[in-house]
Order: C-alpha cells, then sequence, then structure tokens
C-alpha cells in the first residue's frame, strides 16, 4: 500500500495522520491517543502511596513525581509504538514521518521495532499535536 503515516506526538497526545505519496498530499487523521495521566500530579499518580514525610522530602518527592510521570509517558508512548508497529507490519504504511518533542521522539525512536524504524523517513521535532492538520503539513517535506 503506498501510504504515508504522519504521527505527531506530545507528552499528553498523539494524533496519526495518513497521506498518499506524492507531492502536496493532504493529511487524513485517522488515529488519535491521549495520555490522561499526563496533567496528573504525583498523589494522582499513586494514590495508594502516602504522603511525603521525614527532612529532605521535597528532594525526594520531587525524584519520585518525576519517577511516576515518566513511567506513565513510558507506557504511554509505548502503546503509541505498538499502534505504529502494527501499521507498517499489516501494509497500512510503508514511510512514516514522526513529529514530536525531543524527549517523546527519543522514548518513541526507543519503542520502535528494527524494521519500523527504518522505514522512519524523517524527524520532525517540535510540539504540533495541537495544531490544525494544514499547518502540520507545512512542517513535512513537500513531497511525502
Amino acid at each position: 500500500m503506498n501510504k504515508v503515516m504522519v504521527v505527531v506526538a506530545s507528552h499528553e497526545a498523539a494524533r496519526v495522520f495518513e497521506a498518499p505519496h506524492g507531492k502536496s498530499a493532504v493529511l487524513e487523521e485517522n488515529h488519535d491517543l491521549l495520555n490522561p495521566c499526563a496533567r496528573l500530579h504525583t498523589g494522582d499518580l499513586e494514590s495508594d502511596r502516602g504522603g511525603s514525610g521525614g527532612s529532605g522530602s521535597a528532594v525526594h518527592g520531587m525524584e519520585r513525581e518525576r519517577g511516576a510521570k515518566e513511567e506513565e509517558l513510558s507506557r504511554f508512548v509505548r502503546a503509541l509504538a505498538v499502534v505504529v508497529n502494527a501499521a507498517f507490519h499489516t501494509g497500512e504504511c510503508d514511510r512514516i514521518y514522526l513529529v514530536a518533542d525531543p524527549h517523546v521522539l527519543g522514548e518513541l525512536r526507543r519503542h520502535l521495532d528494527d524494521d519500523t524504524r527504518a522505514v522512519v523517513a524523517a524527524e520532525v521535532v517540535s510540539n504540533l499535536v495541537h495544531h490544525p492538520a494544514a499547518e502540520i503539513r507545512a512542517h513535512l517535506p513537500e513531497v511525502l
């Protein structure tokens, strides 16, 4: 199938577009994922843990918050990678463009399998997840 997949992701959401190969191809959104934990505080992520206590708890609390948020982000990106890997392996696309902020892009690269990574045509380091499709398209090569 001669289709291109464009994955636009941030820590809070991901949008998956498809487009035909060619010059000035129009993006059509066909899938989206939300990370419901993106805006939660650590207390919400770890509701079964007790509150912070003891000396130095502010530092440890911040480390725990970062760890919990990183784990939730990793779960979210793994779920996105499952979608992207499956799309490639089932023939839904033969070329992929990734658009994401640096942290999410790095995580996504880690979770894509080797065959899928091999068909990534380009990466755009930018958080465009809330932008309209036409604006996202303007950040991609003219010929997809």
